[in-house]
């Protein structure tokens, strides 16, 4: 599998999910808007990780690639490309287009089910 993220910042890259890929044969791919990378074409990747960030969803003005990020979010989203946000905040792209955080059709830190040891009970 085709594997991209995007990542915001230096300190916040794919950590141990770097091994992890690497270690199953996938190809890695990545967007450093800190270092002025351009974005790929959807058909360059299978699966699109967005990394979190600093900014908000309305920052296009101090940070002038994310409306760039939102449309390949959405151009990826309309391509059935996979999409991971490691976020506990809902995609920006959701946002943008006024859907509000929707946990079936992405995946999010703050969307994890997490269960409790020796319980059914969901946080």
């Amino acid at each position: 599998m085709r594997i991209h993220h995007l990542q915001h910042v230096p300190f916040e890259g794919l950590g141990t999910m770097d091994s992890y890929f690497l270690e199953r044969g996938h190809q890695l791919g990545s967007t450093h808007f800190y270092l002025g990378n351009p974005l790929p074409c959807v058909a360059e990747f299978d699966w699109l990780i967005v990394m979190g960030g600093p900014m908000g969803v309305y920052d296009e003005l101090e940070f002038p690639w994310l409306k760039a990020e939102k449309s390949i979010i959405q151009e990826s989203r309309l391509c059935y490309r996979q999409s991971c946000h490691r976020s506990a905040i809902p995609p920006r792209n959701d946002l943008r287009i006024g859907c509000g955080a929707d946990s079936k059709l992405w995946c999010g830190v703050g969307w994890i089910e997490i269960c409790t040891i020796g319980s059914r009970n969901t946080v």
